[in-house]
């Protein structure tokens, strides 16, 4: 009689737990973006993938990783939206809703906007991502690059297991279970991250140069490309101006854009940002990334285009 009980209810907890899986896989919380990984760039959207988290926010990316449709840049004005998270956009953004697409939907015409970027990464990911598509800017018209602070403070190789899977995982439940639910409810850490074997804290007056000496040497083998490195302060930032910090990279950019002939856009200064347009710490609402691209699209209209794309 006892094993007959312990048998339904081995029965009764597989059947429970079988439905709990189906019910996390029709609910899209393992619908996320795979990464592929390696010790250079550390983690980066694998190509040719689209999907929609919670059947809700959509996302996709295209052959060249880039959160856009399959990449077409021939007969087109063409902009590259380079930088982090704040590019990236992630989970909690339709695709509508993030940057790259609100500046093509504002710039309309014919214009063609592509985003690159990843969650922490920093501005040497960012050069890794160009080194490896050399010929990427032969066929854009603009740079645009989206900074933040701490971008200048290490090159990210380390990668999370849960934050960048690299395969769809086995369970959809244990997965949404850990990476969404448990840490939100504080009963367990954060992700565990991976370290690269190489990867250290670089100080921002080591880093700063070569990011120097590469914007330079874009500037001296693209001379037709147009370029604007723009600042984006995060919450603490802009509500603190004094902050040395961050003071400290605006002088050094602004040092680098004078000097190079580029242009350099400070989001803090613009009266139209404000502190609403915050949905955390650093990340930008949905009004608040079409807030953003309106300053873009401003700068962008503000002349003509050097070149054709294509």
């Amino acid at each position: 009689m006892k094993k007959r009980k312990l048998a339904w209810f081995a029965l009764i907890a597989c059947a429970g737990l079988a439905s709990v899986e189906v019910a996390a896989r029709v609910s899209g919380i393992a619908d996320v973006p795979l990464y592929n990984v390696d010790n250079e760039i550390g983690y980066i959207p694998k190509p040719n993938q689209s999907g929609a988290f919670l059947n809700r926010n959509d996302w996709v990316f295209n052959e060249r990783s880039m959160g856009a449709r399959s990449f077409a840049p021939d007969g087109r004005t063409n902009i590259l939206l380079l930088g982090d998270s704040i590019v990236y956009g992630g989970d909690a953004y339709r695709q509508r809703e993030k940057l790259g697409p609100c500046l093509e939907r504002g710039l309309q015409g014919n214009y063609a906007v592509w985003p690159v970027g990843a969650g922490h990464w920093g501005a040497l990911n960012e050069i890794t991502y160009l080194q490896r598509n050399a010929d990427l800017l032969d066929r854009m018209n603009t740079l645009v690059w989206v900074l933040i602070s701490v971008d200048f403070e290490r090159r990210v190789q380390s990668w999370s297991a849960l934050i960048h899977p690299q395969k769809p995982p086995l369970l959809a439940s244990a997965f949404g279970l850990r990476r969404f639910i448990l840490p939100g409810l504080h009963l367990i850490p954060d992700p565990a991250w991976v370290p690269a074997p190489q990867e250290q804290h670089v100080a921002i007056d080591a880093q700063l140069p070569v990011f120097d000496k590469y914007v330079a040497s874009l500037k001296a083998t693209h001379p037709a490309l147009r370029m604007l490195l723009v600042l984006y302060p995060n919450a603490y930032e802009f509500t603190h101006p004094e902050d040395v910090p961050a003071q400290t990279i605006t002088r050094e950019l602004r040092g680098i854009s004078t000097r190079l002939g580029i242009d350099f856009l400070r989001v803090a200064e613009d009266s139209r940002w404000q502190i609403a347009n915050y949905r955390d710490s650093i990340h930008p609402t949905v009004e608040g990334n079409v807030a953003l691209a309106a300053l873009l699209k401003e700068w962008l209209e503000s002349a003509p285009p050097a070149r054709a794309g294509g």
